[in-house]
């Protein structure tokens, strides 16, 4: 038994092609030599009853292709994801680094800054850069 989506999605491309064989039988019109309206009607079922059969086999075949398409986009759509996910952890770790290299100059700077005042025989009341991040006291 087809899943309900892949029901809907073949009742509808089935309708739509049932009509439009409907529509091309009542359009051309019953064929000649029938005479009241019975017999133009089922001279037009008559006509349509193998359009039908075409319809189904239609439906079923683009119902088919409509699913692949579907899991075919399911793929690609799971396969960009896993791409995006590497990629971000990528720019993560290649953050990390660069603020690590950053934390570093700014003890490197403040650490010289220090040595240079201890040098000169001043005192160093510079906090150090772990507690001023942001310009915020930590």
């Amino acid at each position: 038994m087809p899943e309900p989506r892949n029901r809907r999605i073949f009742l509808v491309i089935f309708g739509l092609l049932f009509a439009v064989a409907a529509g091309m039988v009542v359009w051309r019109g019953p064929r000649a030599g029938t005479e009241g309206w019975l017999d133009q009607v089922l001279s037009m079922w008559g006509d349509l009853a193998p359009l039908a059969a075409v319809a189904v086999v239609g439906a079923a075949l683009l119902t088919e292709i409509v699913r692949w398409i579907m899991v075919i986009a399911g793929w690609l759509e799971e396969k960009l994801e896993r791409t995006r996910e590497v990629r971000r952890a990528e720019g993560r770790a290649e953050g990390r680094a660069e603020g690590r290299v950053e934390a570093d100059r700014e003890w490197e700077e403040w650490n010289q800054r220090r040595e240079a005042a201890l040098a000169r025989g001043e005192t160093f009341t510079e906090p150090p850069p772990s507690r001023l991040r942001n310009g915020a006291r930590r």
